[in-house]
């Protein structure tokens, strides 16, 4: 049984460890999650894992991000990152904060 799937109806946190744990079939699938939780949000940064710049791509595109983790799409550095700002870009359920990251920031 794959747990992300039980875990959709509620909202869904995952410890550091079952984050590291996790494939990155399981993180694309996480990060497309709304219901993870803002501290879940925030593992797909500050964790190390393969092929980062996907997953992120795929976070970007949900509608349900924390306004802290929006910022994060800024502030932290990354591979692929213009690629994920494009997809945040298209998000429309982005803050009013965050649209006006895109024209102040470099």
């Amino acid at each position: 049984m794959n747990w992300y799937k039980v875990a959709e109806a509620a909202a869904v946190a995952v410890t550091p460890e079952r984050f590291r744990a996790m494939t990155w079939k399981e993180k694309v699938a996480l990060a497309g999650n709304t219901s993870i939780s803002h501290q879940t949000q925030q593992l797909f940064f500050t964790q190390k894992y393969e092929r980062k710049w996907y997953v992120l791509q795929h976070l970007a595109d949900n509608t349900n991000l924390s306004s802290q983790t929006q910022l994060m799409f800024f502030t932290q550095k990354y591979k692929g990152k213009g690629d994920a700002l494009w997809y945040l870009a298209k998000n429309r359920s982005i803050s009013q904060q965050t649209q006006q990251l895109f024209f102040t920031q470099e």
